[in-house]
C-alpha cells in the first residue's frame, strides 16, 4: 500500500461499524503489518513473496490462526485492524499488479514516479477524512505490547511506522493535482476494502 493514511482510513470505517472497539487498537492493528523487516512473515504471504510482486495474502491463514482473538474483545480491536490491512492489501495487489497496470506504468517515462507522486498528493485528501489531528497524534500514541498483541511483527519497527504515519497526516499537496490517480477511484478501493473487511469479520 503505498500510504499509511489508506489504511486510517480504511481502518476508521472498519472501527464505525464496532463502537464497542478501541478505535486506537484497531489503528494499530491497521499499521502493524508493515512492523515488520519480514513481510513475508507479518503479511502471511509464504513462499511467494517477492518485494511488490502482488502475491496474493494468506487471508484464510490469518483467521486460522488469529480468528479466535476476535472474540476476545480486547484483542478484538487489534486484530481486526491487522486484518483490514492485509484486505487492503489484497485489493491492491489486484488493482495495480494483476491488472498488469504497475507493469504498464513501470514501462512509461515517470509511470510509477507519477503514480507514487499522486499518492502523496492524495495523502493531503485523506488527511481530512480523519479525526482532528490531536486525536489523530494521541491514537498513535497508545502504547501497546506488540509482542503479545501479535508475533507476527517487531515492537522495534513500529515506532517508525506511526511516525511516519503522523508525517503522512501533516503533509501538504503543494496545490498539486493529482495526474493519474482520481480521487474518485481511491474512494471506490477504500469503500470497497472497508466492505470486504468486515464481510471477512462476519459481519462484524
Amino acid at each position: 500500500m503505498p500510504s499509511f493514511l489508506m489504511h486510517l482510513v480504511v481502518a476508521e470505517g472498519v472501527a464505525q461499524a464496532r463502537p464497542d472497539w478501541d478505535v486506537a487498537a484497531v489503528w494499530l492493528g491497521a499499521l502493524a503489518p508493515d512492523a515488520s523487516g519480514d513481510k513475508r512473515v507479518s503479511h502471511l504471504k509464504g513462499p511467494r513473496y517477492a518485494a511488490s510482486d502482488g502475491a496474493p495474502f494468506g487471508l484464510g491463514e490469518f483467521l486460522r490462526r488469529f480468528g479466535p482473538n476476535l472474540r476476545d474483545p480486547v484483542a478484538a480491536a487489534f486484530y481486526a485492524g491487522y486484518w483490514s490491512h492485509l484486505v487492503a492489501d489484497d485489493l491492491m495487489a489486484q488493482w495495480l499488479y494483476f491488472s498488469g497496470l504497475k507493469d504498464k506504468l513501470a514501462a512509461t517515462p515517470r509511470g510509477l514516479a507519477t503514480l507514487y507522486d499522486d499518492y502523496d498528493v492524495l495523502n493531503a485528501g485523506l488527511a481530512r477524512r480523519l479525526p482532528p489531528p490531536e486525536v489523530v497524534r494521541a491514537r498513535l500514541g497508545t502504547p501497546l505490547d506488540v509482542a503479545r498483541a501479535c508475533p507476527l511483527i517487531e515492537a522495534s519497527r513500529l515506532t517508525p511506522v506511526l511516525e511516519a504515519t503522523w508525517a503522512h497526516a501533516n503533509a501538504s499537496d503543494g496545490g498539486q493535482e493529482p495526474q493519474w490517480l482520481a480521487a474518485a477511484l481511491v474512494d471506490g478501493y477504500l469503500e470497497r476494502a472497508v466492505a470486504r473487511s468486515l464481510e471477512g469479520l462476519g459481519g462484524a
